[in-house]
């Protein structure tokens, strides 16, 4: 369950600080979860993010889910 944006981003959070909450906030929900679906967008708006950081940082975490699943396939087809 997403914590209250409000707690979690307090309004002098500097680019860089704001980044790694977003990103890490994004990789701990589950973003196929329809209650979770909003949270990133409120966060990103809370953190006063650009679009084309929230897009980088989105790529980002897609790239980091992909990782395992591409691995444990490396690894399985290792193993034929």
């Amino acid at each position: 369950r997403p914590l209250v944006v409000e707690f979690m981003a307090p309004d002098e959070v500097d680019r860089l600080e704001a980044a790694e909450l977003y990103l890490a906030s994004r990789l701990a929900i589950d973003p196929d979860h329809p209650m979770e679906q909003a949270y990133p967008e409120g966060l990103a708006s809370r953190l006063s993010l650009p679009r084309d950081l929230v897009d980088h940082l989105e790529g980002q975490a897609a790239a980091a889910m992909a990782w395992p699943l591409a691995r444990s396939r490396y690894q399985l087809g290792r193993l034929r």
